[in-house]
């Protein structure tokens, strides 16, 4: 059985590292999150527009799908309520691509520039953690040299989403097959669409480091940073899992905290608050899986080492070479 080292172990290293230098990883950690909270403010002001817009068609469609059919249904009703579907799935779709070809798409437009930017400002964000964790001199210099990594980390984020992609085909398949054995339809879909979420979270989870990989040792490939992360996750997903677990109390109680729209001034203070909130667990939980890459990937500990650093000893010394 493979012995574990506790999730509180990396998150109270990550906090002991981040309290000295929260000035300079906040900014950090706002380039990060910046596109994302874009794409939030951008959604509160456009919510009332896209109610209007998709609300309609979606409910009159949810609600023609959520009826029971009579088993007495005769044929010629059933073609006629297949064509009501289609004429409410085509409402549907309509209105979503007139509302995101016209006010929404600036939707779009954040959406991608999220997507595309994020791991690009997350090299910075983890070159500064690690300087921190490593308890070297941190500063807004420091982070900037890490920008060097931006075009190798997008490369390096867009080969593991194709990688990722190509772990999920044979469940596409499945599905895909029962486009032509209608009798087994709605199993083989079920099945393809588990199996492909299982095979895609497993090859997830095997390069979720790599990012990190990249940054701590820029002389490597793609696919060396991916091997490396690899090696270190093949035997510890589960242990990832739960760190990440253990923050969902922050990201439920950040969520309540933006749910709240009584009025204009309080969704204002909630957005604040919440963006506030994010901004703080980024940084936090992304120091916590940096602890874990540099206490399995680099220093190759184990749960003794952290029992004896947590009773007044020293974990082992960094392994840069």
């Amino acid at each position: 059985m493979n012995q574990t080292i506790p999730s509180f172990v990396f998150k109270r290293r990550a906090w002991t590292a981040i309290r000295p230098w929260m000035q300079v990883l906040i900014v950090a950690g706002l380039l990060v999150v910046l596109p994302g909270l874009l794409c939030q403010v951008a959604d509160t002001l456009l919510s009332d527009e896209m109610s209007d817009a998709i609300g309609g068609p979606a409910y009159a469609l949810l609600d023609f799908f959520s009826q029971e059919i009579p088993e007495d249904t005769t044929e010629q009703e059933l073609y006629a309520m297949a064509e009501e579907a289609n004429t409410l799935s085509m409402t549907f779709l309509n209105a979503c691509v007139g509302f995101y070809t016209g006010a929404g798409k600036i939707l779009v437009i954040l959406g991608a520039v999220d997507l595309l930017l994020t791991p690009v400002f997350l090299a910075p964000l983890y070159g500064a953690l690690l300087e921190a964790l490593r308890k070297k001199e941190l500063n807004f210099a420091v982070c900037l040299r890490y920008l060097k990594l931006s075009l190798k980390s997008l490369l390096l984020f867009l080969w593991m989403t194709l990688r990722v992609g190509v772990w999920m085909l044979p469940g596409m398949a499945v599905m895909m097959l029962g486009v032509f054995v209608p009798v087994v339809y709605e199993l083989l879909v079920l099945a393809g669409f588990a199996g492909s979420m299982v095979l895609g979270v497993r090859a997830m989870l095997h390069y979720i480091l790599a990012p990190v990989v990249l940054v701590d040792q820029p002389q490597l490939s793609l696919n060396g940073c991916i091997r490396q992360s690899w090696q270190v996750m093949r035997t510890r997903k589960m242990e990832y899992f739960m760190l990440r677990i253990s923050f969902v109390g922050w990201q439920l109680l950040i969520s309540l905290i933006g749910s709240i729209a009584v009025n204009a001034v309080m969704t204002a203070i909630a957005l604040t608050l919440t963006m506030m909130g994010n901004l703080l667990l980024t940084i936090y939980m992304n120091g916590a899986v940096v602890a874990f890459w540099d206490a399995y990937g680099v220093k190759k500990e184990t749960p003794a080492d952290a029992i004896r650093e947590m009773l007044g000893g020293s974990a082992p010394e960094d392994d840069l070479n």
